[in-house]
């Protein structure tokens, strides 16, 4: 499931959908990846959630959160 931005996609869908915020997709994607025992796949999560939040919204949720810096999402938004 969280192999492809397709699998980070379908999970942010369903969250959007019950109204969670970006922070809360962020801090519930951590605890599932956390729970499986995986490295999160920030890259990939970012490209998902820049198909449903604006940049400056991610920006501002991974600025209290470690895996990407603000170019690094600026680079992943041109992608």
């Amino acid at each position: 499931m969280f192999e492809t931005v397709d699998g980070h996609d379908g999970m942010i869908l369903g969250l959007k959908a019950v109204g969670k915020s970006c922070a809360e997709v962020i801090a519930t994607y951590q605890k599932v990846m956390k729970s499986l025992k995986r490295e999160p796949r920030y890259e990939l999560f970012v490209k998902a959630l820049l198909h449903h939040y604006p940049i400056d919204e991610v920006k501002e949720c991974f600025h209290h959160c470690p895996g990407l810096s603000e170019i690094q999402i600026d680079n992943l938004a041109k992608k």
